[in-house]
């Protein structure tokens, strides 16, 4: 048995143990219609945490200012939109406590009487 010579097996798309590429990584997928770029498999919560209105909810309606940090490794959001969106959520958040607080006294004065 002869093995193939280096130029072949390159061409072929071969590594060095004679085991084709395309067969280690498998069939491409591709979108139908006329765009052919391969599919991407990325988890469903990774494109959901690149979703500018995910993001915005979070920083709303669930954890607040907490949620800064997922606005700023969100790649959407430009620099100055990341500023804009963590000063409102501060202050958001802020007035949010503000409120609880005063209810809280307001609370406790109607028990006491």
């Amino acid at each position: 048995m002869t093995e193939p010579s280096t130029d072949s097996a390159a061409s072929a798309g071969m590594n060095s143990a004679g085991i084709n590429s395309a067969e280690l990584n498998g069939p491409e997928i591709t979108r139908s219609g006329t765009d052919r770029s391969p599919v991407t498999n990325r988890p469903a919560d990774q494109s959901l945490l690149q979703s500018k209105t995910a993001i915005l909810a979070i920083l709303f309606l669930g954890t607040g200012a907490l949620g800064i940090p997922l606005l700023w490794t969100n790649q959407r959001f430009s620099n100055k939109e990341r500023f804009l969106w963590a000063a409102i959520a501060t202050l958001y958040s802020l007035s949010l406590l503000l409120f609880l607080g005063w209810f809280v006294f307001w609370l406790k004065a109607q028990v006491m009487g």
